[in-house]
């Protein structure tokens, strides 16, 4: 066996092991993980309150998520967290609203002040114009709300368009809270069973649901158009 070298050469900066960043999944999985961390505690209902809020605005985890878990610890609570949910994503988009409805202009002028003129005239109100003229449809609006995910994209594109405040927000209650009565109803009826079939299909159950949408959508406006 060879003797080891009494003086091993100093590791230099180059030789050092790397640390690689750590992915972006594995961020959104800390946020998952954190979002689930509240569904024992004393402050749950605030927390699920605070997620369906923000999610429809900036937040990347869905509050079904929270509910879930929430619900299987108390399934006496199921309705109870269905309608908090809900009406926490609705306030919450209609925050999402306000923000697109009022920061067009603030974003317009600041690439108009930074220079940047074709981003500046893109934000401009009349770049949107051939689409305004589906947005006071409730059926689409609806339609929206189901098949746009994230929702946040739905919520602060609604204010951009300036679209009946109250047919959005009749269009968030209409496409939100069957998902969430329905995420309900699952756990009442099959407990721990439902969250297992929900973590399997909720990818296929999300893309059919998108896809009935889009194709109800497109014959909304194809009747329009016809």
């Amino acid at each position: 066996m060879n003797a080891q070298s009494p003086n091993p050469e100093p590791i230099t900066p180059h030789d050092a092991p790397i640390t690689k960043p750590v992915p972006g999944w594995h961020l959104h999985r800390r946020l998952y993980d954190w979002t689930l961390s509240f569904a024992r505690s004393r402050h749950a209902t605030a927390a699920l309150i605070f997620i369906s809020f923000s999610e429809s605005i900036w937040f990347p985890i869905p509050p079904d998520v929270l509910q879930i878990a929430m619900t299987l610890e108390r399934p006496g609570r199921a309705w109870w967290y269905a309608t908090v949910n809900t009406v926490s994503s609705v306030m919450g988009g209609l925050a999402g609203y306000g923000i697109g409805h009022f920061a067009l202009h603030w974003v317009q002028d600041l690439f108009a002040h930074a220079g940047w003129e074709r981003l500046a005239n893109f934000c401009r109100p009349e770049t949107f114009e051939p689409l305004r003229r589906y947005a006071d449809s409730l059926a689409l609006l609806t339609i929206g709300a189901v098949a746009i995910h994230p929702y946040k994209i739905f919520t602060i594109g609604a204010g951009v368009l300036h679209v009946s405040l109250a047919s959005f927000m009749l269009a968030g209650i209409i496409g939100r809270g069957p998902r969430f009565f329905l995420v309900a109803l699952l756990l009442r009826l099959m407990g721990e069973r439902a969250k297992t079939f929900i973590d399997r299909y909720f990818n296929l159950i999300t893309l059919v649901v998108t896809v009935i949408a889009i194709a109800a959508g497109a014959v909304v406006v194809l009747r329009d158009v016809l």
